[in-house]
This record gives structure tokens, C-alpha cells and sequence, in this order.
């Protein structure tokens, strides 16, 4: 009964480390999607002179830097705890 219960809980465990690395891969290719399209339309506004490509800049700049620190959250979790699967 116990061993069958441990058996259980391993798999349940490499079940959902395989499920949060599965996230965290999504998560971050949709950021690069965004920043990418994000960048496509910042420099196609100051190819064309638009008044609001500082604007577009700055939210570029903006999502770049959260972008860096849902990598720096997610390392510092994994040294807390465990190694993520990827």
C-alpha cells in the first residue's frame, strides 16, 4: 500500500513538472511573439515619421523588461525550488 502510494506521488510530481514547463516555454514564446510584433510596428512607425512611435518605444521597452523579469522570477524560483523540467 505504501509503495504503491510513493509510486503515485512520483508520478503526480513529474506529471506537473512537465505541465509548469510546458507553461513557462508558452509563456515565453508568446513574449517573443509580442516584442517581435511589437518591434515590426515601432520601426514602421519611425520609417514613417508617425508622431506616436516614441510612444510605441517606450511600451516596446516596457515589455522587454517585463519580459526580463518573468526570466529572473522564474530562475529565482527554480534555485528555490527544484530544477523545472524543460
Amino acid at each position: 500500500m505504501n509503495t504503491s502510494f510513493i509510486l503515485l506521488q512520483t508520478q503526480t510530481t513529474v506529471a506537473l513538472e512537465d505541465f509548469s514547463g510546458f507553461v513557462i516555454m508558452a509563456v515565453n514564446i508568446i513574449f517573443i511573439i509580442i516584442l517581435a510584433l511589437g518591434l515590426i510596428n515601432t520601426v514602421r512607425k519611425f520609417i514613417m515619421s508617425d508622431p506616436s512611435a516614441m510612444s510605441s518605444l517606450g511600451q516596446l521597452v516596457v515589455g522587454v523588461i517585463v519580459f526580463l523579469v518573468f526570466n529572473i522570477f522564474k530562475d529565482d524560483l527554480t534555485g528555490i525550488f527544484g530544477e523545472f523540467q524543460l
